[in-house]
């Protein structure tokens, strides 16, 4: 898969919105769960049934 770059921007409640290119390229849509994980200062964040499939 290619690299994409976005930007996105947290607003007041403390969320933010997927930019299209990545939901497209992951297949997420709404409802979809997502798994965050902090390491090293850098934040990764997966598709959860992905996660599924890889245990």
């Amino acid at each position: 898969m290619a690299s994409i770059y976005e930007l996105a921007t947290l607003n007041s409640k403390g969320q933010v919105t997927i930019p299209r290119s990545i939901r497209q390229a992951l297949g997420i849509d709404t409802g979809s769960k997502l798994a965050f994980e902090l390491r090293n200062g850098n934040v990764n964040v997966k598709l959860l049934s992905a996660l599924a499939v890889n245990l």
